[in-house]
């Protein structure tokens, strides 16, 4: 019997299981570069700072910096950006988060102060230019 990969994720996260990823691209170099394998693990709660996956609207697993969450039109949504954009990616439904990336390349990932005092200082700039746009 065969399950699709997403039924296959949603078993291990419902489940609290860590699952491991590849990933390709070089959006958050050098973290993580194109074609690591990260082990990725469901949290209860995430922080800024953190490096989440979650499956994109066109089906791909994305692995991104966590910067919080906002209150938008219809409930709370997760916002995240790569470390080497500009802005922030679209807001995202919490439930689409599958978990915490906690391995690298078969080496613990640690989130140092610095990162996570950086992730906060951009959620701020991203929440103030969705609250104020420029005219």
């Amino acid at each position: 019997m065969t399950r699709k990969l997403d039924d296959l994720t949603d078993m291990l996260t419902e489940k609290g299981e860590a699952f491991t990823l590849r990933i390709r691209g070089g959006c958050m170099q050098p973290l993580i570069i194109d074609r690591a394998r990260v082990t990725v693990k469901r949290q209860a709660v995430y922080l800024p700072g953190d490096v989440v996956a979650y499956q994109n609207g066109i089906g791909q697993f994305v692995c991104h910096r966590f910067l919080g969450y906002v209150l938008w039109r219809n409930g709370w949504r997760a916002m995240t950006r790569t470390d080497n954009a500009p802005q922030a990616d679209a807001l995202i439904q919490p439930g689409c988060l599958l978990g915490k990336v906690i391995v690298v390349e078969q080496q613990p990932l640690k989130v140092p102060f610095g990162a996570r005092a950086q992730a906060a200082w951009k959620f701020l700039q991203a929440v103030s230019r969705r609250l104020f746009p420029a005219r």
